[in-house]
This record gives C-alpha cells, structure tokens and sequence, in this order.
C-alpha cells in the first residue's frame, strides 16, 4: 500500500515536496522498510530537521541503532538544528545499546543546543538511563520533570520493572492512578 502511495505522489508530480517526501520515508521507517526511506532520503535535494528525525528514527524502530546515531552524528555535522524529537530518537538508540556514556553525550548535545527538556527528551533519558540499569539517573530526571504525561510515568514504571524492582513499580502505578492517570504500555 505504501509503495503504491509513493508511486501515486511521483505520477501527481509532488516527489520533489519536502514534507511529502518527509511523510514517506516516516511511513516506510514504520513498515519497517528503512532502505526505501533511506534511498527517499538520499534522492531527496533538500531535507529539514524532521526529514533527518525521520529516518533516524526508521532505523531505531528497525533496531539498527549503530546506523541511527551514525546519521544522527551526520545530521549534526551538517548543521541541521537540533530537535527534542531528535534528541528522543538518538537517546532510544542509545538505549538499545545500553550504551550510558554515549547517551550521556547525546544529553550534552542538547542542553548545549538549547533543545527544550520536556516529556518527549525526558521519557527518552528515563528509558536510556533505565536499559543502561541506572535507576538512579532515571529517577533524578523523573522528579526533575515538571509536567509528567502518561509516556513519562509508563517510562519510569517499565524502567522498574526491566531492572527488577517491581515493588517500586508498583508504588508508582498506583501514585500515577492517583494523579488520574492511567498506564498504558511501554517497551
């Protein structure tokens, strides 16, 4: 169906259209068919943040986390902005490497970048600091968390849960009910 799509925007002359183009290579990312949007990508003449996002995140949903932060590491050197949804993106990546250090310097990046600490950064660091199995990283950057959404908690809830702690998982469930959340479901 995708592809059929991608062919329909060619045939209507809209395959030079950034946010078109951009729209594609989010939908291949998440069909997991990362070498079409990648090869998008590359015929593509000009690209934005959320071109770059996108298929960095393509390539974490297809868990190859070395090939999303080495286009993560390109994007930055071509001096595309940073953005929290890129910042996320490089962090899952990181988790998927349990690589600590590395999503330390993904961390520093973006507070030297000025890229807003919100629920979507925040979510990211409570899962990279939690499959890294530093709970104590994880819960410092819960509490430092201003506004909490459901994706923050379930993040500090499955952080427990994935390093053994379910007594503290489940004290946390039920302080989220009492806010009037309620949990969903997080990798």
């Amino acid at each position: 169906m995708g592809i059929l799509l991608h062919c329909h925007v060619i045939k209507m002359g809209f395959h030079s259209n950034v946010h078109i183009n951009t729209s594609l290579i989010d939908m291949y990312g998440k069909c997991a068919e990362v070498l079409w949007a990648h090869r998008l990508f590359d015929e593509m003449p000009n690209r934005n943040a959320v071109t770059w996002n996108a298929l960095v995140s393509g390539y974490v949903t297809t868990r190859e986390p070395r090939t999303a932060i080495q286009l993560f590491i390109r994007m930055l050197r071509e001096g595309v902005p940073l953005t929290a949804f890129g910042v996320s993106a490089a962090l899952v990546a990181c988790a998927q490497l349990e690589d600590a250090a590395l999503g330390a310097q993904v961390q520093g990046l973006s507070l030297k970048a000025g890229v807003e600490f919100n629920v979507v950064v925040g979510s990211s660091l409570i899962d990279m600091h939690a499959k890294c199995r530093n709970m104590e990283d994880s819960v410092k950057v819960f509490d430092g968390l201003v506004d909490k959404n459901v994706a923050v908690w379930s993040s500090m809830v499955a952080g427990y849960a994935h390093n053994q702690c379910p007594k503290k998982a489940m004290i946390l469930i039920k302080e989220m009910s009492s806010s009037g959340l309620k949990a969903n479901y997080v990798k």
